[in-house]
């Protein structure tokens, strides 16, 4: 995945200013920084759902119009209704739709493709529930494996673990950093402790990719990304973001 000189505008405000980011089969990037820092913005673009005003992208070697086919997308968590009438075996053939045969049958190959997914992410005997029976994290895995059913080669995910319990997150997480062996991971997310944990590189975005790389995050980069003091952040190591505050200091 090589993004070039990327600008994008939604009106008159730019929230994409000039980003290069190589990512290579195999990584696994975790994606950071603010609330309206174009995290999910540079999703949309990767996706074609949104066309920049400068600057080249290429998945696989591809244009995004056609290397988009083999991309898979986990939104944000959302719950489903509970009695909303679809069942995880339909949410998870979803991934086997394609915008050019809507209509056609499933071949043998899309059945096991499906079943694989499910039992991959442990869901097998869940196949027949609606999914708005299922737990949070259930659900979650419910779209990991619709994204994980289009045999994808980069996967993208939004914030994939906001709506779930830590330990329905730190599962999330394990699976992903195992599957980037095989695939391009590509995540974004605010918990900068668990990346820091699972991912093989970062990169720091708001507006612009502020840092990109593998290793210890410069205090500076993190700073500048959230606009806020940094104690201590280590690749790897567990961290503490915000600095510590004194008795004195907590009750004035």
């Amino acid at each position: 995945m090589a993004i070039r000189d990327l600008w994008v505008y939604r009106g008159r405000d730019c929230v994409l200013e000039d980003i290069n980011l190589t990512v290579p089969p195999g990584d696994f990037l975790g994606l950071i920084g603010p609330n309206g820092g174009g995290k999910t913005t540079l999703f949309q673009v990767l996706l074609g759902l949104l066309s920049p005003q400068q600057g080249e992208v290429r998945l696989l070697g591809q244009a995004v119009s056609t290397g988009r086919r083999r991309v898979g997308y986990v939104p944000q968590a959302v719950g489903s209704h509970r009695d909303f009438p679809i069942s995880v075996w339909e949410v998870v053939g979803m991934g086997r739709l394609s915008p050019h045969a809507l209509l056609r049958r499933r071949s043998v190959q899309d059945e096991r493709q499906i079943e694989q997914a499910l039992r991959h992410l442990e869901l097998w005997q869940h196949r027949h529930c609606s999914i708005g029976r299922l737990s949070a994290g259930q659900q979650q895995r419910t779209y990991l494996a619709r994204a994980l059913a289009c045999n994808p080669q980069i996967l993208l995910l939004d914030e994939p673990a906001a709506s779930i319990d830590s330990q329905a997150s730190t599962n999330i997480y394990a699976l992903l950093q195992r599957w980037s062996e095989g695939i391009t991971v590509v995540m974004a997310s605010h918990d900068i402790g668990v990346l820091a944990s699972y991912v093989k590189t970062v990169g720091c975005l708001n507006r612009r990719l502020i840092h990109h790389g593998s290793g210890p995050l410069p205090h500076a980069a993190l700073e500048q990304a959230y606009q806020c003091p940094i104690e201590a952040i280590a690749h790897g190591v567990p961290h503490r973001v915000f600095p510590q505050h004194s008795a004195d200091e907590a009750s004035s």
